[in-house]
C-alpha cells in the first residue's frame, strides 16, 4: 500500500506531465470555435490583425476550466482581454482566457486539469474607435510556447 506522501508525488508528477504534453490538454469549454487562431478580419475594428487565440462561443457564465493543471500568474483585467486569467503550465509554456465574467482563482494558486477557473463573460474594453472590443459572450483561449504564441488547438487532445 502506497503512503499518502508516495501518492501525492505520483500525482504532483503525473500533473506536470499533462501539463507540458502538447495533445494532453482538454478543452476549456464546450462550445463551437467562432473564431480561429491567425490572421483574420477584426470583428470590430474592421482591418486585418492577427488573432492569438481561439474564440469559442459560449452562454454568459459558461464554466471555463484549466486546461492543464499549473500556477495562475494572472487574474486581474489585462488589455484588450477584459478580466483575464493566465496559467503557467512549466517548460515555458502558458495557457490563457479572456472576456471572462467572473474568476474563480486567484494569482499564485496552483489548479488542477480540469478545475473551474472562472466564469465567461463579455468584458474586453473600448478600442481606439469606440466601439466595443468583443462582439458578444465567448471565451478567448490562447498559449504561448517560449514567449511565442502558438495555435491552441494543437494542444488539445482528440481535436
Amino acid at each position: 500500500m502506497k503512503t499518502d506522501e508516495e501518492q501525492k508525488k505520483k500525482e504532483e508528477q503525473q500533473n506536470k506531465q499533462n501539463s507540458t504534453n502538447k495533445a494532453n490538454w482538454i478543452m476549456p469549454c464546450s462550445g463551437k470555435i467562432s473564431s480561429p487562431y491567425g490572421w483574420r478580419i477584426h470583428p470590430t475594428l474592421k482591418t486585418k490583425k492577427f488573432h492569438d487565440g481561439v474564440d469559442i462561443g459560449v452562454n454568459l457564465n459558461t464554466p471555463v476550466k484549466a486546461v492543464a493543471s499549473g500556477i495562475v500568474v494572472k487574474a486581474k483585467w489585462y488589455n484588450g482581454y477584459g478580466k483575464y486569467i493566465e496559467i503557467d503550465h512549466g517548460n515555458s509554456i502558458t495557457s490563457f482566457y479572456g472576456h471572462l465574467n467572473e474568476f474563480k482563482v486567484c494569482k499564485n494558486q496552483f489548479v488542477k486539469q480540469g478545475q473551474i477557473i472562472a466564469l465567461s463573460g463579455n468584458t474586453a474594453g473600448i478600442g481606439a474607435n469606440g466601439k466595443v472590443m468583443t462582439t458578444g459572450p465567448h471565451l478567448h483561449f490562447g498559449v504561448q510556447e517560449n514567449g511565442d504564441s502558438a495555435n491552441p488547438l494543437d494542444f488539445i487532445r482528440n481535436f
